[in-house]
């Protein structure tokens, strides 16, 4: 359990220019399939994953020093 909500995590992660992604949206809250009348299902385990979950920068041309500056900052955000 952490002391931040994810979005001061994202607020104070791109304060220091490191971009955090959310990569999974459940399907049935997406927009698409919303107007296809889903997104009133109970998912409490998919709900709760969304709500926690977040993707860190990773892309072939991250330099070891980038990945440090990513780790360093947010494990002081998360302090």
């Amino acid at each position: 359990k952490l002391n931040i909500t994810k979005e001061e995590l994202f607020i104070k992660m791109k304060e220091k220019n490191i971009g955090l992604q959310l990569h999974y949206i459940p399907i049935n809250k997406q927009p698409y399939y919303q107007s296809l009348g889903y997104g009133d299902e109970e998912t409490p385990i998919m709900d709760k994953y969304y709500q926690e979950c977040f993707s860190l920068p990773i892309y072939p041309l991250l330099s070891e020093n980038e990945q440090e500056y990513i780790i360093k900052n947010l494990f002081e955000v998360l302090k």
